[in-house]
């Protein structure tokens, strides 16, 4: 904030979000927005909000997340510096400018927004405008790049991809399930960039005959399902003491709804059949976590039988402001995997690929040396791990899965809690074998059950209490 810019208190209800789309980076995830919630509750808002004033109404150029907090909390004003812009131009300039400076983004979306400030400024060249006049003048790609910190070649990468109109290929990058360059050899491997063919209406029709969509308490309805035959339960609950429209659950109410559901689960599970449950720890107040999945898993691993530890990375989580928070940002979920020891696996299906760059790396130690003097006193021979990924087809992944949280809009279709494709298309290649019936008891906007008819599955169920997001399900599904 410059010395001479002064802070003001602004009701609520004069700010308005700005209309431009321009905020590329990642959502917050469900317990950050609840940590930054806390720290406003207890605090009041401690960095100002950026406004432009446009008529009777200030447009939030920076801040987003701390407005709509402040509306929930039905906070009467807001600090707020108020900047003033020669037009819209120089205002969306600031914006992106101001993204750059303050998201943490992947490559490809500090690419896109690259690859916006550009078009920009192409935009305003002899326009003298306040923003020209005080940032430093981009009047190429590669100081474009400059500015947004990343490789002239990630933005040119990127105008490759803007050109083509290929909208799933372009979403695929900013919501982190594919690099830049990745989807650039998509593109030209078609031979031409073209935007991809949509579903016909007989597939369109193929999966919707082939889910099940039911509305209801799913403790009710999954007692109404046969026994043993379901093959693979996936599914992003709900999770204690969160404000949802939903509802909000104590922790003794969500344990007395979920050792029903696990048990049920376990129940329409065939034998070699397996439940996969996507839970996030959170926190009483800053500084003290609440107990409730710690003692959910404790039970689920004695009552049925944990497979595996794992857990879903979030790797654009963002870090958060605040005074006193003093702690790490919070970026793991669990991925509690219960069934049989010897329950249905597909590890073909989920090898990570070598990259170049370490498979040159192990072929030229095949040739060269032996490496030791680990501090657990064993050695590693890189040549035979290489031979034995390039003899299976991959390396075998991590039980920490790294994966973008942020959502497509036609993935959550303005449900409030989403499940990122990425991370359900990753659990139905491993445990749902081809063929299977999956469940999801907790459907939401249908993501999960999406990525199971995308991998094969023959059926998949749905349930859920609210009638509007079996809607946006039936959308999901059928691939609108």
């Amino acid at each position: 904030m410059a010395t001479n810019e002064i802070v003001i208190r602004v009701p609520v209800s004069k700010l308005k979000p700005n209309p431009w789309g321009l905020e590329v980076g990642p959502p917050l995830a469900d317990e950050d927005y609840e940590t930054l919630r806390l720290s406003i509750e207890r605090d009041d808002v401690q960095m100002p909000l950026i406004a432009w004033r446009r008529g009777k109404h200030l447009i939030v150029l920076s801040g987003s997340n701390r407005l709509r907090i402040a509306k929930e909390l039905r906070l009467r004003t807001v600090p707020v510096i108020v900047r003033k812009f020669a037009d819209e131009h120089a205002a969306k300039m600031f914006a992106v400018s101001d993204n750059l400076a303050r998201r943490q983004m992947t490559t490809g979306q500090r690419a896109y927004l690259a690859y916006q400030y550009q078009q920009l400024l192409a935009v305003g060249r002899g326009r003298r405008t306040e923003l020209c006049s005080n940032l430093n003048k981009v009047n190429s790609w590669g100081q474009a790049s400059e500015k947004a910190g990343v490789s002239a070649g990630s933005v040119s990468a990127m105008k490759t991809i803007m050109e083509s109109g290929n909208e799933e290929v372009l979403q695929s990058v900013l919501n982190g399930n594919r690099t830049l360059h990745a989807a650039v050899y998509a593109l030209r491997t078609n031979g031409h960039a073209e935007k991809p063919s949509r579903l016909t209406r007989d597939q369109r029709q193929a999966r919707t005959d082939s889910t099940t969509l039911i509305r209801g308490d799913c403790r009710k309805e999954l007692k109404k399902l046969d026994s043993a035959s379901v093959d693979a339960v996936i599914t992003d609950p709900p999770y204690p003491c969160i404000d949802r429209a939903y509802g909000r659950m104590t922790e003794a109410a969500w344990h007395e709804m979920m050792r029903t559901v696990v048990l049920e689960c376990r129940r329409v599970l065939k034998p070699k059949g397996s439940a996969v449950f996507i839970l996030q720890p959170n926190s009483e107040k800053i500084g003290k976590m609440r107990p409730w999945i710690y003692e959910f898993v404790a039970w689920a691993c004695r009552e049925w039988n944990l497979v595996q530890d794992a857990y879903w990375w979030a790797i654009n989580t963002l870090p958060l402001g605040g005074r006193d928070v003093g702690l790490m940002r919070r970026s793991v979920k669990w991925l509690v995997w219960l069934g049989s020891p010897d329950c249905y696996r597909n590890q073909d299906k989920v090898l990570w690929d070598v990259s170049n760059c370490t498979a040159t790396l192990q072929w030229e130690d095949r040739f060269r040396r032996r490496i030791g003097g680990h501090p657990s006193g064993h050695s590693v021979r890189w040549q035979q791990m290489a031979a034995a990924s390039l003899e299976r087809g991959g390396c075998t992944p991590y039980n920490l899965l790294p994966c973008s949280a942020a959502a497509t809009r036609a993935e959550h279709y303005g449900h409030p809690a989403t499940t990122p494709y990425a991370v359900a298309d990753w659990w139905c290649k491993y445990v749902l074998p081809p063929g299977g019936v999956l469940l999801d008891p907790f459907v939401g906007s249908g993501t999960t059950l999406a990525a199971g008819l995308d991998n094969g599955a023959s059926r998949g169920i749905g349930i859920d209490k609210e009638a509007k997001y079996l809607k946006m399900a039936a959308k999901r599904v059928e691939g609108r």
